[in-house]
């Protein structure tokens, strides 16, 4: 993986989410300081076969050259709950480009298999496959792949319609005006920071009343003095 593979991969939470996720879209903008003036790039396929889509997310900005860009699943555990997976077990992050990825139905009838291809010098790559299991999501039958070897064979993993992810975009600034309308900071604020902020809070009052008490008490002085 590239420097800057890793640097990117650097800013990732846990490989995998210790509880389960209600809103998908919220967690991702709050754990990966997703900032106005970005695109969030969503597919929906169902990988795990539960008959509900999970979700697939990244940003624009989040790209490592020609291997595209990194992702993050969120795999759906039932009605309402996921988890989310931001890497791949050996530490590598789940990176593929739009162009060069399709679905397809796992040999073990479990859900779909994301079909990937990674390019590499010389005109070659890796072509790969990643599925989901319990443990999160691992990649399985890298082999080495030359595109224009095979004549059509590149097409026909990546440009039929039936296969090909459908992916979306939307703007930063309405997806963070829509989950963060407090602003991000408010929703930041764990029991512990609210306590120290109103402690704060309740230092300074108590400050300012006593400043003002000692103007007053100054203020009488000064008026008792005679002239």
């Amino acid at each position: 993986m590239s420097g800057l593979a890793l640097l990117l991969a650097a800013t990732l939470a846990a490989r995998i989410s210790a509880a389960p996720i209600t809103d998908p879209v919220h967690d991702y903008l709050e754990s990966f300081e997703v900032r106005r003036g970005e695109t969030i790039i969503t597919a929906h396929p169902d990988l795990n076969g539960d008959g509900t889509p999970d979700l697939l997310i990244t940003r624009n900005t989040l790209r490592n050259g020609r291997q595209g860009n990194l992702w993050v699943c969120y795999e759906s555990l039932g009605p309402g709950q996921f988890r989310r997976i931001d890497q791949l077990p050996d530490g590598n992050p789940i990176e593929f480009h739009q162009k060069a990825v399709s679905l397809r139905p796992r040999r073990d009838g479990a859900g779909l298999a994301l079909v990937r291809y990674s390019p590499g010098g010389g005109g070659e790559g890796l072509l790969s496959e990643i599925r989901l299991n319990p443990d999160g999501a691992v990649e399985s039958g890298a082999r080495a792949f030359r595109p224009g070897a095979s004549a059509g064979q590149y097409e026909a993993l990546f440009e039929n319609p039936k296969s090909q992810l459908v992916f979306q975009e939307e703007a930063s600034d309405l997806l963070l005006s829509r989950h963060f309308p407090l602003g991000r900071w408010f929703f930041h604020m764990t029991p512990l920071k609210w306590a120290i902020a109103v402690v704060g809070a309740l230092v300074g009052l108590v400050l300012v009343l006593a400043l003002v008490r000692v103007l007053q008490a100054t203020r009488e002085r000064r008026s008792t003095v005679p002239r």
